[in-house]
């Protein structure tokens, strides 16, 4: 079996990689990794705002793109060649388990949360999972 990109995947891969090379060199990175802020916030919204990865995955319905697994993993690969500093990764598979799983207004009200920027992580206990906005 022969797997290529189709032109959308491959322009996504290349507009990813130039927007993280421009936005998260690797002195900004180092420099994220020494703060105490956790992940770059600034370059977040840059992300959320700009190049809307943080709704690659969400569903059309909640104001996200709607795209699929194969989009997702084009992009997180970006970010990892990067050692980027930003919560993508957590979110996306938040936003996975909501959609897959979650229902009612407070599902959707997240999901909308995510297409907005809105940084969303599942934390589950043995007694319950639990959603952290």
């Amino acid at each position: 079996m022969k797997f290529s990109f189709t032109d959308e995947q491959a322009m996504l891969r290349d507009s990813s990689a130039a927007f993280l090379a421009d936005k998260a060199p690797l002195s900004r990175v180092r420099e994220v990794m020494v703060s105490d802020g956790g992940f770059d916030r600034t370059l977040w919204q840059q992300i959320t705002g700009e190049m809307y990865w943080q709704a690659i995955l969400v569903p059309e319905e909640q104001g996200g793109l709607g795209l699929g697994f194969v989009e997702s993993v084009i992009v997180l690969e970006q970010i990892g060649l990067g050692l980027t500093p930003v919560p993508l990764a957590p979110v996306m598979v938040s936003t996975l388990a909501l959609a897959s799983v979650g229902s009612g207004a407070r599902a959707e009200q997240l999901l909308e949360g995510i297409a907005e920027g809105r940084v969303v992580v599942l934390a589950h206990t043995a007694a319950r999972p639990h959603w952290c906005a």
